[in-house]
């Protein structure tokens, strides 16, 4: 027979082994010890009866119900749970005080109402079991503490709600995820600074997600406009306790200020303000379109916009920081402009290139400069157009394609002007303040209705799902449609002046509810997924994730799978988050689903992890895309919402935020 013997008082010490001998007058056992762990000499020891090496183990001991999150004994158990609350969980033992195999532990969860969570023994999660789940738990790999382990069963959840708080009516909540609410700081890899602002919208208010103490913190003022709603344009890190932060208001006026955070407690220091009138720019950073708001260095910041009125202008200012406390410069103007704000890339600690557009109706021609700083002066270069033209045809003003790949090159997607059936890359070269354009290349001609399609936000583009994005120093992948929504994926290389595409993958990701077409999600450098629909009816719509992969400089489609957990819902009313671990969190936003389904993409097929149980919370359709912003940690996200539930779509009565802090489980 094999035993595990563990000290008493220390259950990490432990002998494993047959016995040869026993004396059942005296009890004494004599046993063939082949392993141990730990050291030191001890009287008091517990015995318990194992498998032998290799083979299954036995449980022979029944813990007490589980309650509340606790760690178990070193031997082998089975458990029933019955949690009393969201996010408790279940910690394994040290992994190097058991043999591999298994089961270790069977956590039985038929009778309680609540999901828990299984962590190895450094605090990760490696499954959530929901109620009603009966799990058992085997041992992979013992060769360090936190081990390898392997859980089968029924009801398991790839995810654990850790935190679910609602803020009280003083603060704004019928937005869910919003300008304000949608921007975050990852301040390390438990505690995140987020937003809101008050009721009236008139103030914004800050506060901290802490995955540690299981808390959201009470809101702490951090600045009053004269005229809602208080809009968030960003965050950075200064120091390991210091961030910037930058906020506008309805009338156009910018403010940065100061937040210092020691612990869980925020201090915010004085703002400073842009004025966004005649003499100013108004505010325009809105979290999901273009860029408009640059971090050149941890005490410098550029903020564009534009004025609209008889005398329109693109515009830039500075904001620099010197400990707590916070300079605004003046204005400089660039050139004419029409209605949105230009893209801006930090290039330098000192400088930055501005792409923008100009014309006071369609098609909007394209420029580019550089903006030098010193202190909060800004000074402007010279502003350069590509050569033959580049243009936004939009029927509404937006800023074009574009990405940064290095601080000497970016790439500038736009397309021919009125004719609008030319798809235009241009290599855009940086040297000191000076801009030079490659020369007009097409990379493909014919392109019905292109011109409604090169704008940067076009067919449900976005800051998280961009058109362009850049694989390295001198590679972008760049997807597009035409007007009637047929889609393409190309990989563009740089060299010199001059891009070179690969091969034109044609309808695989769109932006319309239309069958077989969809909307990209947020992605890698080597994948992505792109959700499309399978029925015309809206009553019957069917999605369905399509994977993708880039290798090199080509694009190839996988082996998709039907998003299930969600019924008939338009493509556009799908969310995503996309953890830095690599795994995509998917939900809808109309109607609101109870789950946000798991999954993992290498580009040739899909591992469905299964979903995770989340109260319906309301979202706001239009800035859905900022749900990537809350994705705080390689297995963590924060999803922030609405309780105002009225059918499909939120009701303003009553509304408040709902804070889930959700855990993906390894």
């Amino acid at each position: 027979m094999y035993v595990t013997i563990a000290q008493t008082a220390a259950a990490s010490n432990t002998m494993y082994g047959i016995v040869t001998a026993y004396n059942s007058a005296s009890g004494s056992m004599t046993v063939n010890v082949s392993q141990y762990n730990g050291s030191g000499t001890a009287a008091a020891w517990s015995v318990a009866v194992a498998g032998a090496p290799g083979q299954s183990q036995k449980l022979t001991n029944v813990n007490a119900a589980v309650t509340a999150s606790t760690t178990l004994a070193a031997t082998y158990l089975y458990v029933p749970v019955a949690m009393t609350m969201f996010g408790q969980a279940v910690t394994l033992p040290d992994a190097t005080t058991l043999s591999t195999g298994g089961p270790q532990y069977i956590f039985d969860n038929s009778k309680g109402t609540y999901p828990f969570g299984i962590r190895d023994n450094s605090g990760k999660l490696v499954m959530g079991v929901g109620a009603g789940g009966v799990v058992s738990v085997s041992l992979k790999d013992n060769s360090t503490v936190a081990g390898v382990w392997s859980v089968h069963g029924s009801n398991m959840e790839p995810g654990l709600v850790t935190i679910d708080t609602t803020l009280s009516s003083t603060y704004y909540g019928n937005a869910g995820i919003d300008t304000t609410s949608g921007v975050s700081l990852a301040l390390n890899s438990n505690q995140s600074l987020h937003f809101a602002a008050s009721a009236a919208r008139t103030a914004l208010y800050a506060y901290i997600v802490d995955n540690v103490g299981k808390q959201v913190t009470t809101p702490v003022l951090v600045g009053t406009v004269g005229s809602g709603p208080a809009v968030v344009g960003g965050v950075w890190s200064i120091t390991a306790t210091t961030a910037m932060l930058i906020y506008g208001d309805g009338q156009g006026n910018t403010y940065g200020v100061v937040l210092t955070i020691s612990g869980t407690t925020i201090t915010a220091g004085s703002p400073a303000t842009i004025a966004g009138t005649t003499a100013g720019m108004y505010f325009s950073e809105y979290g999901y379109a273009a860029p408009r708001l640059a971090q050149l260095s941890p005490t410098l910041y550029l903020v564009t916009g534009c004025y609209g009125g008889s005398t329109a202008s693109n515009a830039v200012a500075a904001f620099s920081v010197s400990g707590t406390t916070v300079t605004a410069g003046a204005t400089a103007y660039i050139g004419a402009a029409y209605g949105v704000a230009p893209t801006i890339y930090a290039l330098t600690a000192t400088t930055a290139l501005v792409i923008y557009t100009q014309a006071s109706s369609q098609p909007y021609n394209v420029s580019a400069v550089v903006v030098s700083v010193s202190g909060t002066t800004c000074t402007v270069g010279t502003p350069v157009a590509p050569p033959g033209g580049g243009y936004v045809n939009t029927t509404y003003a937006q800023q074009p394609i574009s990405c940064l790949l290095s601080p000497t090159t970016a790439l500038v997607v736009t397309d021919n002007g009125g004719a609008g059936n030319a798809v235009l890359p241009f290599v855009v070269t940086i040297s000191g303040t000076t801009v030079t354009w490659s020369a007009q290349s097409a990379l493909e001609t014919g392109v019905t209705g292109f011109n409604q399609c090169s704008a940067y936000t076009s067919n449900s583009g976005s800051r998280f799902a961009p058109h362009l994005m850049p694989l390295s120093a001198t590679s972008a992948f760049l997807w597009y449609c035409d007007q009637g929504s047929n889609s393409r994926a190309v990989v563009l290389t740089v060299s010199g002046s001059t891009y070179a595409a690969g091969p034109i993958l044609y309808d695989s990701i769109s932006a319309t509810s239309a069958i077989g077409l969809g909307t990209i999600l947020p992605y890698s450098a080597n994948e992505f997924l792109a959700v499309k629909q399978r029925a015309s009816a809206a009553s019957t719509y069917s999605p369905f994730l399509q994977p993708s992969k880039i290798s090199g400089n080509v694009v190839s489609t996988g082996y998709g799978c039907p998003l299930s957990d969600f019924g008939p819902v338009t493509t556009s009313s799908i969310g995503c988050y996309r953890l830095s671990g690599g795994d995509y969190a998917i939900f809808s936003q109309s109607p609101a689903t109870p789950v946000l389904a798991i999954f993992r993409n290498n580009g040739d097929a899909i591992n469905s992890r299964g979903s995770v149980k989340i109260p319906p919370m309301a979202l706001t359709a239009a800035y859905v895309w900022l749900a990537q912003n809350c994705a705080v940690a390689s297995n963590r996200l924060v999803f922030i919402g609405s309780t105002a539930i009225s059918g499909p779509a939120p009701s303003a009565s009553g509304a408040q935020t709902r804070i889930l802090s959700v855990e993906i489980a390894a």
